[in-house]
């Protein structure tokens, strides 16, 4: 999708989330609540002093994104929302995805690193090494995935209230 909006002639800012991807992970993992990264997220549009903004949220962006504009609705012209839910705990989480949470937490080394690393080598097979040059395996870190922890599984969970205000 960036390189589409960047065509359109867009700016596009698409921050890698602090313990996410290949950024620092904090230490200690009760670092990682909803309200920390939403903090994290709106300090970074104050921070780059981003106006008229267009948040286009998906999936797991989602979880956080739709919360961003009540900080500064100034600084906000849209909000484009596509293949995500409103976290706001008032629904059972479905038993697929619970399941998925408990295994997760579980299983704290996915090796991440080595799966992502062989689906750009195979995604790269026969190319121009160019995917391999963008994704070099050694900033692909292994990191525990810590967003099923952030949905909010009842309504007093932290962020619940923000989404359930987001999603009126």
């Amino acid at each position: 999708m960036l390189p589409v909006f960047k065509a359109a002639g867009a700016r596009v800012v698409a921050p890698d989330r602090l313990g996410f991807g290949t950024s620092h992970k904090p230490v200690d993992a009760a670092t990682h609540t909803f309200t920390f990264h939403r903090e994290i997220l709106c300090r970074l549009v104050q921070r780059l002093d981003l106006r008229n903004i267009v948040l286009v949220v998906q999936d797991w962006g989602g979880l956080l994104g739709p919360t961003l504009p009540m900080q500064a609705p100034e600084r906000y012209a849209g909000l484009q929302v596509m293949n995500t839910a409103f976290a706001t705990g008032d629904m059972p989480l479905g038993q697929g995805f619970l399941d998925w949470r408990a295994f997760s937490n579980k299983n704290p080394d996915l090796a991440v690193g080595k799966r992502a690393g062989a689906l750009v080598s195979a995604a790269d097979a026969g190319g121009s090494g160019g995917l391999r040059r963008a994704f070099p395996g050694r900033q692909l870190q292994g990191r525990r995935p810590t967003l099923p922890e952030l949905v909010p599984d009842h309504p007093d969970a932290d962020g619940a209230a923000l989404s359930r205000a987001a999603r009126r």
